[in-house]
């Protein structure tokens, strides 16, 4: 070979071996992008799945909240219920001992009326404690 042809041969081999390292380098630094990208698709896997447990909570914890709606909801229904039967049995109650407080002042007025000569201070002074507690419960 000539002399020529050998200078071209080297020069080759030197490029040829520049070539390597650099595709070596290249090969090193996709190898590591690769690593990272693993890396950071994990750590997405992980936030997706604390994300879909997150939803699970979050569900569950609506559900109770609406099953707790829906009691709350039962119990004051019947609440208000028994608070209506109260407020009516309180009205017949009332209502049934006006009449009898009613009959008790007027026989006690009538008695006062009609008696006052005959009655001492002591039953006269009983007789409008009578008047005076029935006008109360009123």
């Amino acid at each position: 070979m000539e002399r020529g042809d050998l200078n071209l041969l080297n020069t080759y081999k030197v490029e040829i071996e520049s070539l390597k390292q650099l595709l070596e380098a290249q090969e090193q630094a996709v190898f590591e992008q690769a690593v990272l990208l693993e890396e950071k698709m994990n750590e997405l896997k992980n936030r997706m799945q604390d994300l879909e447990d997150s939803r699970r909570a979050i569900k569950n914890t609506a559900e109770d909240l609406t099953e707790s709606k829906e009691i709350l909801e039962y119990q004051k229904k019947s609440l208000e219920d028994v608070n209506k039967e109260l407020d009516d049995f309180t009205y017949i109650v009332s209502h049934d001992l006006k009449e009898p407080l009613r009959s008790i002042d007027a026989y006690s007025k009538f008695i006062i009326d009609d008696y006052k000569d005959k009655l001492g201070e002591e039953g006269k002074h009983y007789l409008e404690r009578v008047r005076a507690n029935t006008e109360r419960m009123k």
